[in-house]
């Protein structure tokens, strides 16, 4: 069975002029594109450990508002996470597991 991960982008309601996707980062290495208000599933090998960064660009920064978290999923295992952007730009976004 496939293990993966799934993360719902969520903007706050006064932050529509944030209109680039979202994305995740997978151990500093792979980006999956993301999209705001939508779950989406990553598969990921089990039983191995990953570093998965949720951000997004923004006036020419690369990263903006991201948050980072470590997760290991187990075979047949899907966890589910929420990325929520932070009330400034300038401010870490926050995933919780949900």
């Amino acid at each position: 069975m496939a293990a993966a991960i799934e993360i719902d982008c969520k903007k706050g309601a006064l932050q529509w002029i944030i209109t680039e996707k979202p994305y995740a980062l997978i151990n500093d290495a792979e980006m999956k594109e993301l999209s705001w208000g939508q779950n989406h599933s990553i598969p990921l090998a089990p039983n191995m450990p990953y570093k998965i960064t949720v951000a997004f660009p923004y006036m020419g920064k690369k990263a903006c508002m991201p948050a980072d978290f470590q997760v290991t999923v187990k075979d047949g295992e899907v966890q589910r996470f929420q990325y929520k952007t932070a009330s400034t730009m300038f401010s870490k976004g926050k995933i919780k597991k949900v």
